[in-house]
């Protein structure tokens, strides 16, 4: 059996000198601080909007979604070569930072934490799925931030994130009710406990 570590090895390190190569070309560029500003703006304005006393929750929330943003664009974009960030605000490949770990989860969580039932939060998705697939990334491929290749469509990943954010929401469902009965019975403990059967008194044999 042929052993490919040593090929896939130094195909990796040619892969990550191109990449710093573009990195080192597009950094400080027009496109590069445009996507500095699009990073401190979406952080700015999560900070502003985001329900403080749900804080845990949300970023439990939009962990999870990153997480399915980022197999995302390891599984497809790297491993199937359907798109590329052509513009890097670290010389990563892919650029989770922007996409993975700062669009999608903060988007999601202002989704997540403005929907109170099951049909808000699905108008929600709509709306910020709709926003970061067919508006931020087509704004970046006419910008040439991003460059999609055949056998990939804006559709394709559409579906995909607007899919995994309703499960996400499931599996939060799921928590807070698991949460929830852990409290009731950590409640109704003390009030079992506290009560403790007290002895039978011992006969008085000198009483008539």
């Amino acid at each position: 059996m042929a052993d490919y570590t040593n090929v896939i090895h130094n195909l990796r390190l040619e892969q990550y000198s191109i990449v710093y190569a573009a990195w080192l070309e597009n950094v400080f560029t027009i496109r590069w601080w445009l996507l500095v500003g699009l990073v401190i703006t979406m952080y700015t304005l999560w900070w502003i909007l985001v329900d403080k006393a749900r804080l845990k929750t949300l970023l439990l929330y939009g962990s999870l979604v990153a997480v399915s943003r980022v197999i995302l664009d390891v599984v497809v974009a790297i491993n199937l070569g359907r798109w590329v960030y052509a513009v890097s605000l670290f010389p990563i490949a892919p650029d989770i930072f922007v996409h993975d770990l700062t669009v999608t989860p903060l988007t999601y969580m202002m989704v997540y934490q403005y929907s109170n039932s099951w049909k808000q939060f699905w108008i929600a998705n709509l709306i910020g799925s709709s926003l970061i697939f067919y508006g931020i990334l087509p704004l970046f491929e006419y910008l040439g931030i991003f460059k999609g290749f055949p056998g990939w469509t804006l559709t394709s990943s559409f579906l995909v994130i607007f899919i995994a954010a309703g499960v996400m929401r499931a599996i939060m469902v799921l928590i807070e009710n698991v949460e929830d009965k852990a409290k009731a019975k950590v409640k109704q403990a003390p009030e079992q406990t506290s009560f403790i059967a007290k002895p039978a008194m011992k006969p008085d044999d000198n009483k008539d």
